[in-house]
């Protein structure tokens, strides 16, 4: 499967990271995300519900986001991947792109990025 639904440049405010100073309040990250689908069904029928919504995408990443009590962006990518596998039928692969900017003096952004597959069999 090829088609992806995806949502770039996310950005949310979130409690993350393993520094005292980060953990005093939330720090603006950027989230990208791609959820690989069938989009055949939608391009025939015109329906919203043949399709991953990217709206509930956006709504998910932020809730999570929201949520957070996460050191590491790892964990953090983690649970928004397992979240949208679970609410997002359609979806059956998801990668989570979470960048931190300006992280590092000198460096423009630092980040993680995963993959996450539908277990054969599951719902």
């Amino acid at each position: 499967m090829t088609d992806t639904v995806f949502v770039h440049d996310l950005e949310v405010e979130c409690l993350v990271g393993t520094e005292p100073d980060e953990r005093l309040g939330a720090q603006l990250l950027t989230v990208d995300v791609d959820a690989v689908c069938d989009c055949g069904p939608a391009g025939r029928t015109d329906r919203l519900d043949d399709t991953v919504d990217y709206v509930h995408v956006v709504e998910i990443v932020r809730e999570r986001a929201a949520a957070s009590r996460f050191h590491l962006l790892e964990a953090l990518a983690s649970d928004i991947a397992t979240t949208l596998l679970a609410r997002l039928p359609r979806a059956e692969a998801v990668r989570v792109r979470v960048v931190k900017p300006e992280a590092l003096a000198g460096v423009p952004s630092v980040g993680v990025e995963l993959v996450r597959r539908r277990q054969q069999g599951a719902a």
